[in-house]
């Protein structure tokens, strides 16, 4: 039982690296798409047209 506790407990750090490398990807474009969000909506439209 202690190899299983500790291999669960070496994986926390990395988990916890990709969450927070996950949210700093995330965050820049969550907050620019508001301030483009015309334009992308725009081509939508444009590209919906037959």
């Amino acid at each position: 039982m202690e190899g299983e506790s500790g291999a669960v407990m070496g994986d926390v750090p990395t988990q916890s690296l990709r969450m927070a490398l996950a949210s700093l990807i995330i965050l820049p474009i969550i907050i620019v798409y508001p301030f483009f969000r015309r334009f992308f909506v725009r081509g939508l439209t444009a590209g919906g047209g037959k």
